[in-house]
């Protein structure tokens, strides 16, 4: 089967790199406090974190020098204190950032799901429906994912490291230049997981809402598909979409798998110029043993940092994709998700009611919908649409609403100052009252208002 994927269906808009760190910056700043002490905290943790290795080296060249036991010692007991200290510093700043991460993403998802809810029905009734089901599930968990354990993670990696080098140079910077060989196998493998990962991550995201889409469809749609005799099509079409979107995730694993290659490379390159470096250093009197131990200990300490680091990099480039969806609606305005518009004409005409003249409205996604539909309803009076199941009631009373434009011929409805509502079926009471249901679309209401409403609709 082929692995494209069905471009007819709109999407919802993704926000740009720019306006993605911009609404990232806008987060951080309104915990800017909070976000200084945690780097406070990480740089402290690091700090500790060089107290063993360098303690370690010290023990070495005790005993090679036939240092008394509690010369000895008292290394040990700085390195455990180091240990200790180092520990307990990474949980408190893995604390606090947990409770900065927690904050800001609840402030996100209320933003999401505040925007989601404004949108109108036309703007998600269609292909969007399933994208929308995507962002404010798949997404937001990519994004709580990378903030709750990649972030801590990432952040102890990016401050070890960074300390870690700085001590190396200042032990020797003869050492810190060997340990640089092992910079090209990390900068080469990089750059070509980058390169590849972009793609094939932002293509799983596709893949995994058109998959979600075909099976929607599916489920909304059954009554016509079985109207059409068209089940199998609708399943070919989901097995279809579900292989394409395994397809891009196996691609994902073996661009991972490439970059294992280029780190376990550089980690024996590095070490090995180190240790090389150190013998010729040591056999010059420029260095002692002690010193070469320090920095071997300090590049081996650089192995999982730099790992996490590399590696986050899948999660953060996931958790970027996904910001950039979700801010994508939360930058959507009522006005931009419906520029599809609307095809309701409400100005006067000599025929005041309902006219619907030769209307055809199909979806994008199944081409299915209602062909060269008349009908003229008179005012004050009510009509009722019969038909079996899946002939296009729904739909018909959709592009009279105005949340469908029609494909071709045109809707009016006579004058008046009201905007056509369409009260579904398919309804859903959220917990809580029913005045708290209504203040949803109406948070102003007053409770005489909302029983003006229930009267009005018969409840």
């Amino acid at each position: 089967m082929s692995d494209a994927i069905d471009t007819t269906t709109p999407l919802l808009p993704i926000a740009s790199g720019v306006r993605v760190r911009a609404a990232v910056g806008a987060l951080l700043r309104q915990h800017s406090a909070r976000a200084a002490g945690v780097a406070v905290l990480f740089l402290a943790a690091s700090a500790l974190g060089i107290v063993m290795p360098a303690c370690l080296g010290r023990i070495v060249d005790a005993v090679s020098s036939d240092a008394g036991v509690a010369t000895i010692t008292g290394w040990v007991v700085g390195a455990g204190a180091g240990a200790i200290g180092a520990a307990v510093m990474m949980l408190w700043a893995v604390r606090v950032l947990t409770g900065l991460v927690q904050d800001m993403l609840a402030s996100l998802r209320e933003d999401v799901f505040t925007s989601a809810m404004r949108l109108p029905v036309g703007a998600v009734d269609d292909g969007e429906s399933a994208d929308l089901l995507s962002r404010v599930t798949g997404d937001v968990d990519a994004v709580a994912e990378a903030g709750g354990n990649v972030a801590p993670t990432l952040l102890s990696a990016a401050f070890a490291i960074a300390v870690s080098v700085a001590a190396l140079t200042a032990l020797d910077p003869w050492l810190a230049l060997a340990g640089i060989a092992s910079a090209p196998f990390y900068v080469l493998g990089t750059r070509a997981f980058l390169r590849r990962s972009r793609v094939v991550f932002r293509e799983v995201r596709v893949r995994e809402a058109a998959r979600s889409q075909a099976v929607l469809d599916a489920v909304e749609g059954i009554d016509t598909l079985t109207a059409f005799n068209e089940q199998e099509h609708a399943l070919a079409r989901v097995s279809e979409r579900a292989e394409a979107s395994i397809r891009m995730q196996i691609e994902g694993v073996r661009v991972t798998n490439r970059l294992f290659r280029w780190i376990n490379g550089g980690e024996l390159v590095g070490l090995a110029a180190i240790l090389g470096t150190g013998f010729l250093l040591h056999s010059g009197g420029a260095i002692t043993v002690g010193m070469v131990t320090t920095a071997a200990l300090l590049f081996h300490r650089l192995f999982g940092p730099v790992g996490q680091l590399i590696f986050g990099l899948d999660d953060i480039q996931r958790a970027a994709i996904g910001l950039a969806r979700l801010v994508g609606v939360i930058d959507l305005t009522p006005a931009a998700s419906g520029a599809r518009g609307t095809a309701v004409d409400a100005a006067p005409t000599a025929s005041a009611g309902i006219e619907v003249r030769d209307v055809t409205f199909l979806y994008p996604t199944t081409g299915r919908g209602i062909s060269d539909v008349t009908l003229h309803v008179s005012p004050g009076t009510t009509a009722a649409l019969v038909g079996t199941s899946g002939s296009g009631k729904s739909t018909l009373a959709r592009v009279i609403a105005g949340h469908h434009p029609p494909t071709s011929g045109s809707v009016h409805l006579a004058s008046t100052t009201d905007e056509p509502y369409y009260l579904s079926q398919e309804l859903h009471q959220f917990r809580g009252t029913i005045a708290d249901n209504l203040s949803l679309v109406a948070p102003e209401a007053t409770p005489a208002q909302m029983v003006a409403a229930l009267r009005a609709v018969g409840a």
